[in-house]
């Protein structure tokens, strides 16, 4: 079921918080890197609960009834800008070892213990905010992974090949 928000998201007044830019985000954060783990937040932005006041505002019918929504659908123009401030206030104190942009999230460590320790953080974190983590996109501990477009590892960060033929041609 699709539901056009272009209406309410019209008369929504603009978040101004700002995006990051993936690019020079990576590049900045994981510098000396050796061991990465990546994990994507299941069905994001579900994850994050309507403001009671909002909830009104994303009513819908259908043949089977009314409905409203009781957690962030997608649609909504501001859902990036609210998910991205969320999920950065939840990881803002680990940010030295956990790259958030929307719902990807990257660990990096210069060591594999030092790794491991930077794990159980992140896991913690998860857990006390009751975040779930999409099983079948993990990847963990790795020397050399694929996230946002990159293929990041040995000290270099490259576009994955199908990104940078699409942009040549």
């Amino acid at each position: 079921m699709v539901i056009n928000f272009k209406s309410l998201n019209d008369n929504t007044v603009d978040d101004a918080y700002n995006l990051i830019s993936r690019n020079g985000l990576i590049e900045y954060k994981i510098q000396g890197s050796k061991y990465f783990s990546k994990f994507d937040l299941k069905a994001g932005f579900w994850q994050v609960k309507m403001a009671e006041e909002s909830i009104p505002w994303t009513a819908f019918t259908c043949p089977q009834g009314h409905y409203e929504w009781l957690v962030m659908p997608l649609g909504l123009k501001n859902a990036p800008a609210l998910f991205q401030r969320k999920m950065q206030n939840i990881f803002n104190e680990n940010q030295a070892f956990i790259l958030v942009y929307v719902d990807d999230l990257l660990v990096f460590s210069k060591s594999y213990k030092e790794h491991i320790a930077h794990l159980e953080v992140f896991f913690r974190k998860v857990e006390q905010n009751g975040l779930m983590l999409s099983k079948k996109k993990m990847e963990i501990c790795k020397e050399k992974i694929n996230f946002l477009g990159h293929e990041i590892g040995e000290g270099k960060i490259y576009l994955q090949e199908h990104i940078a033929k699409k942009k040549l041609d």
